[in-house]
């Protein structure tokens, strides 16, 4: 009897979600194997085999909840998310989040499961609308993380000048180039927020569009408002984790999302029915 791979697939959601990962981790390993002469790039390949291993598997020990299940399934019959669209309950995201790597997964933690059953189908909608949008952050991710070896290269190749000079002007050039290399990554991904920002209102537009059509919300803002408060008063319960200096740099510098009001805005013109 011949084995289908192709029906197999099909069958297995999770397989299939994390099948692109899982090429990409064989093309590492090979590449380790084939590096066995130089131990340096062979360490750095079985790492980063060893450590896309871990998230493959940590993917198939993942649970669910079941009320956000059976909502998830719900909009699934409803064809306002894919058939093959999977959904994995992980205390590491935030509320919820399409996956990065695993594109065919929608994460969501605790935060998302204490939401009402309107906030949480919105919220699946949403991350539903960046698949169908074709919104992926990692070329742009992959695109800023090239743009950051222009200054490494610069460094490597006068690696050998700076040391000649002395060791006062090299720390000189080092600090130069450190600070130089900060300040274009945090240009380079502020160029690339506004595309980030448009994306989020595709993605509650999408999200608007089929509460109302699938499940006749002629108010889809009211939805999204109160979907956002409540995630806010999730956050508020834990603000002084989330208050660090690490998160006000980061809120001062990258903020792609558009804030709640506009958001709700942009929603309560464009679909709700006066």
């Amino acid at each position: 009897m011949n084995f289908d791979f192709s029906k197999f697939i099909d069958k297995n959601l999770e397989v299939k979600s994390v099948f692109p990962s899982i090429v990409i981790l064989t093309i590492l390993a090979v590449i380790a194997v084939l590096l066995k002469d130089s131990v340096q790039f062979m360490f750095i390949f079985t790492s980063a085999s060893l450590f896309l291993g871990f998230w493959i598997i940590r993917y198939f020990t993942l649970s669910n909840n079941e009320n956000v299940e059976k909502i998830f399934i719900g909009l699934k019959k409803k064809g306002a998310i894919d058939k093959e669209r999977e959904i994995k309950y992980d205390k590491r995201v935030q509320v919820f989040k399409s996956g990065l790597f695993f594109y065919n997964t929608i994460f969501y933690n605790e935060n998302g499961c204490n939401l009402d059953e309107d906030s949480i189908r919105f919220s699946l909608l949403h991350e539903e609308g960046h698949q169908v949008n074709k919104q992926y952050v990692l070329p742009p991710l992959i695109f800023t993380l090239s743009l950051i070896l222009i200054p490494v290269w610069f460094l490597f190749l006068a690696n050998r000048e700076l040391i000649a000079a002395g060791i006062f002007q090299a720390l000189l050039w080092y600090a130069t180039i450190i600070c130089f290399s900060i300040l274009f990554i945090i240009s380079m991904i502020n160029n690339l927020i506004e595309p980030l920002r448009y994306d989020e209102y595709r993605s509650d537009e999408y999200a608007a569009k089929m509460l109302k059509e699938k499940f006749n919300v002629y108010q889809p803002s009211q939805i999204a408002d109160n979907t956002f408060k409540a995630i806010r008063k999730q956050f508020e319960k834990t603000e002084e984790k989330q208050d660090s200096i690490k998160n006000r740099l980061l809120f001062a510098f990258i903020r792609y999302h558009p804030r709640d009001e506009d958001r709700v805005k942009n929603i309560r013109e464009k679909f709700d029915v006066k």
